[in-house]
């Protein structure tokens, strides 16, 4: 199966993501510049697609969540293709394949393929048969949680860099706050109490 659905490759400075190289931080920088509306734009769309896969991984009929799934996916598309980091995909790669996995049949065959393969009875010359039913997956689960995992990503990096900013002050800066708050104070030390900070 192809597993290169917003997988990222790292390779010494570069991240390979789709068959496009990048410097290191450029995915990383893009995705903390990813505006909240935004987010809640994808997200509207998430809720729609995790109800397709709620259903399919209890094994129930998703018929009548498979248009509408659809739908969402290829409105999230639109939005992604306008958003970067996702912007860098292959997105008319990415609509024709929703186009082709996104129906009633492959949902149908996902949820024959995961009794199999819960059941040991998935034999491996079987797995072909459902390529485009575990592609549907794939796009379900990456498309249902994008919009918490961007949403989480901004937070913990956003915390790391407010913790790292607050604890790794260089000299100059813990000089600089040591003068401010003195002259904040209105009391000027002498220079052997300051030293650096005043002539």
């Amino acid at each position: 199966m192809n597993q290169e659905l917003m997988t990222l490759d790292f390779w010494q400075d570069t991240v390979i993501y789709e068959s496009k190289t990048f410097p290191v931080g450029t995915l990383a920088c893009d995705a903390l510049n990813v505006p909240v509306n935004t987010i809640a734009k994808i997200n509207e769309q998430c809720e729609k697609i995790n109800l397709l896969l709620g259903i399919l991984n209890a094994g129930q009929d998703a018929s009548a969540l498979c248009p509408i799934a659809k739908e969402a996916a290829l409105t999230m598309l639109d939005i992604l293709s306008q958003t970067p980091p996702f912007s860098y995909m292959n997105i008319s790669k990415h609509r024709e394949r929703i186009e082709k996995v996104f129906t009633v049949d492959n949902a149908l065959k996902y949820v024959e393929f995961a009794i199999k393969a819960a059941t040991n009875s998935l034999q491996f010359e079987e797995i072909q048969n459902f390529t485009d039913a575990m592609m549907l997956q794939r796009y379900t689960a990456v498309f249902g949680h994008l919009a918490y995992s961007l949403g989480e990503y901004q937070t913990a990096m956003l915390d790391f860099a407010e913790k790292q900013t607050a604890t790794k002050q260089t000299a100059p800066q813990r000089v600089l706050q040591k003068c401010s708050a003195a002259i904040s104070r209105r009391s000027f030390p002498s220079r052997k109490a300051m030293p650096g900070c005043l002539p």
